[in-house]
């Protein structure tokens, strides 16, 4: 799914190409490209893009400037100019239009893609923060302040439209009554009346405003807690011949206040997860080259010992326990949001009842499994396999709940609708849009938990059991968060848990999938180009390709491969690249290298799945993509496939 919609605007038509280019390999689409300030103006009227990249000088009459102020006038799309102007006065009218970013030329591409994602997440923000401000704003002006005015006995003379609407009384009935009659005020945590205070006013000849807690007692018993004031009412010679009373309703000014708290800690919470993410993917990535070394060492030991060897266990034990720690690897990358999902159409029943099949004998026998799945339900989008893991977690993670106790885990399954309302009782609400999903619910009735536990679960390494490792929860929240799927949680001590995940719907139907044909060994011969900058990574690699029959050249960056292949002017058979580097990456080395090897085909070795890794890569000729870590033989077969 493309990260945004681009309009580029841009006066040279080769430097237009090459932003297309750009753009679309860092997965954006182009709404489309003008040369001119009016065809700027039109495309942004047909296509309204999320951004607009805008040279400041343009073909025609007018320039970049003066169409990027139109275009923000009009649709408040935001700007990002590029341009080989840099002086004070060019900037200085750059400003006025008030743009989201400003590249002088030339730039390189992260710079491009840094300053597309801040303009297009700052115009997200600032997008939210209007509508907020629009709201309170019409919330504020509505509200309208009641008048009572009273006379020297504290008898009511005057009631607003606003006192009458809050007090029950209309003025033809309260003028004459006693205030305290008409604005009936009491404490709200004791229930006792509270002093008059029109009269209190008058006494001390005064303004003078109510304590924080007081009530008013409406006509009809409605009770409201408002914020007011009183002041004397004096004649010209000074004599107070009266008082007027001045209050509103704060129910309102209440429910605001907590809506801003919410929202706050909602913000912090997001920022919360969004670091331990960030921390989590970046270890995982670490990670997994480390795995890849450390399965890759193990197979070749394996390939030079005798079948008898004593140390044959012991490799057998590297490997499983290289394979657990993968698993460790894909939970903290599925937290993190890396784990891209390959969604498809599901069927949730489906899933759920071959996953109990799988892990049935697993649970404690005391955990007593309820079925309430629907009868029928429309197809979710979702990727199965992840999917197929939230299961699992929420399964045993209400199993281990209740503890050495016998207790009940119900699953229920059904179609169900949110509206923006119930969506902001989910975890990060606000993020999600209204509509229909299918849900699923797994609800134990074990020990609960308490708020301080409850805010904490989702937090990867944080566990309530003494043998956890607080990545269950943790990965059930990245793939539902890269699903789009709401979740609810309920607890409370003593009285279970309940997790609940709205998948999206979808009409699509499910693609078949052919089987694919088994492929022999490869025998190679000739040089391969390996690219990889983790030097424990690149002699694995080096190794196995040697021991297929390859002549490996191995280089740690992108600049090596490229110095190497120039220099020597050997031309490899196949490139192995890495895609993520830090420098030059794999992207654009892929790009450099294309001008040397334009027909030398490239097998990808990433973290990420390959759907996503062909995703980043788009435009570009990959043969293959190889995910990290892998075993020696998963490598050999992938070149085999490459190659055949």
């Amino acid at each position: 799914m493309p990260r945004g919609r681009i309009l580029i605007t841009e006066d040279e038509a080769v430097v237009a190409e090459d932003l297309r280019v750009t753009l679309t390999g860092l997965g954006y689409e182009v709404a489309g490209i003008a040369s001119s300030k009016a065809d700027a103006l039109a495309l942004t009227e047909r296509t309204r893009p999320d951004l607009v990249l805008m040279d400041i000088k343009l073909k025609g009459d007018g320039d970049g400037i003066g169409a990027a102020a139109e275009i923000n006038e009009r649709h408040r799309i935001p700007i990002v100019f590029l341009t080989a102007h840099a002086d004070g006065a060019t900037l200085a009218r750059a400003k006025d239009a008030l743009p989201f970013g400003y590249l002088v030329k030339p730039f390189d591409e992260q710079s491009l893609h840094a300053s597309i994602e801040t303009a297009l997440r700052l115009h997200e923000a600032q997008t939210a923060l209007s509508r907020v401000e629009h709201w309170l704003t019409t919330t504020l002006c509505s509200i309208g302040d009641a008048v009572v005015s009273v006379d020297a006995a504290s008898r009511i003379t005057f009631l607003n439209p606003s006192a009458e609407q809050l007090t029950g009384w209309t003025s033809s009935d309260a003028i004459g009554q006693p205030f305290e009659k008409v604005v009936r005020l009491i404490d709200e945590k004791t229930r006792e009346p509270l002093a008059a205070l029109a009269e209190r006013a008058m006494t001390l000849g005064a303004r003078l405003n109510l304590a924080a807690g007081a009530l008013l007692v409406a006509r009809d018993g409605r009770e409201m807690p408002i914020d007011d004031s009183a002041a004397p009412l004096r004649e010209h010679d000074g004599r107070v011949s009266g008082a007027v009373f001045v209050f509103r309703d704060i129910s309102q000014a209440r429910q605001q206040a907590q809506e801003r708290e919410h929202m706050q800690r909602r913000i912090q919470e997001a920022q919360r997860l969004e670091s331990l993410g960030l921390v989590a993917g970046g270890v995982a990535h670490d990670f997994n080259n480390l795995l890849t070394a450390i399965l890759g060492n193990s197979q070749l030991a394996r390939g030079i010992l005798p079948l008898d060897s004593q140390a044959a266990p012991f490799l057998h034990g590297i490997d499983e326990a290289s394979q657990r720690a993968a698993q460790l690897c894909a939970h903290m990358l599925a937290y993190a949001g890396r784990q891209e999902a390959q969604l498809a159409p599901v069927e949730l029943n489906e899933i759920v009842l071959s996953t109990i099949q799988l892990i049935r004998n697993s649970l404690d026998p005391r955990a007593e499994l309820v079925l309430e799945l629907a009868p029928t339900l429309p197809r979710a989008s979702a990727d199965r396999t992840q999917l197929q893991q939230v299961v699992v977690n929420l399964i045993l993670n209400a199993a281990e709940s209740l503890g050495a106790k016998a207790g009940i885990v119900t699953i229920t399954t059904s179609e169900a609708s949110l509206d923006r309302e119930t969506l902001r009782g989910a975890v990060l609400g606000e993020q999600w849009e209204p509509g229909s999903f299918v849900k699923l619910d797994v609800a134990d009735t074990g020990c609960g938990m308490g708020t301080e536990t409850l805010s904490r679960i989702f937090d990867p390494f944080f566990s309530t059991k003494f043998t956890g490792r607080g990545l269950g929860l943790a990965a059930v929240h990245g793939i539902a968060r890269s699903h789009r799927a709401p979740v609810f949680v309920r607890s409370k001590p003593g009285g279970g848990t309940r997790f609940q995940i709205f998948l999206p719907l979808t009409d699509e139907q499910p693609a078949m999938i052919p089987a694919e044909p088994r492929r022999a060994r490869l025998r190679g011969e000739g040089p391969v180009l390996i690219v990889e900058d983790e030097p424990t990574v690149l002699f694995i690699i080096s190794r196995i390709a040697q021991r297929m029959g390859f002549v490996p050249i191995a280089t740690d960056s992108g600049q090596a491969a490229l110095d190497e292949i120039a220099s020597s002017r050997v031309k490899p058979k196949l490139v192995l690249l890495d895609a993520n580097m830090p420098g030059m990456d794999g992207l654009a080395t892929l790009r450099k290298l294309r001008a040397l090897l334009p027909d030398t085909p490239v097998l990808l070795v990433s973290a990420l799945p390959e759907d996503a890794a062909r995703e980043r890569f788009a435009g570009e000729q990959i043969a293959g993509v190889l995910r990290k870590p892998f075993r020696p033989d998963q490598l050999e077969q992938k070149i085999a496939e490459v190659l055949a």
